[in-house]
């Protein structure tokens, strides 16, 4: 939607970047931290886990893979794509170069994983509810915004 002129603002994750840049090579974007909710800031992290079952047949082999997968080496190659962060220290200060990267990397620090809390999937659900409203026309974007902040915001305890 953002790629084609239909929507002035997406929440998307490090992922969007790579297609941004190669399917809408004149669009002219930025990237920011989402805003708060509550007067306090959130934001989903998305998480890989190798596992390995526990009945394989060769399980020095499986763990090999999963400890190549997750060492530095393939964490370089994994990250310079695009598409993640890498969850290694060790290398982040080469995403720290990259504007676009900071709001990712800065998020980090007070991210909800994904699959975690109650509300997050009660605002997910709202927000996209309310988008798909817009898009049909049933209402404006601008109330539809609105209604997805007071949904998003209904279940928030005052300071």
């Amino acid at each position: 939607m953002l790629g084609v002129g239909k929507a002035a603002m997406v929440i998307e994750g490090l992922w969007a970047i790579p297609n941004l840049k190669d399917t809408f090579t004149a669009l002219d974007y930025a990237v920011a931290e989402e805003p708060a909710v509550c007067g306090k800031k959130g934001t989903m992290a998305f998480t890989v886990a190798y596992a390995m079952n526990k009945d394989a047949k060769n399980k020095p082999a499986g763990w090999e893979l999963i400890s190549f997968l997750t060492g530095t080496e393939a964490m370089k190659i994994s990250a310079s794509t695009g598409f993640a962060l890498p969850s290694r220290q060790s290398l982040m200060q080469t995403f720290k170069q990259n504007p676009q990267d900071i709001p990712f990397i800065t998020n980090a620090g007070y991210a909800t994983i994904w699959q975690g809390g109650e509300r997050l999937g009660k605002i997910v659900t709202s927000f996209n509810n309310q988008f798909i409203s817009a898009m049909i026309g049933q209402e404006s974007l601008s109330q539809a915004m609105n209604e997805s902040q007071k949904e998003a915001n209904k279940d928030c305890i005052a300071p």
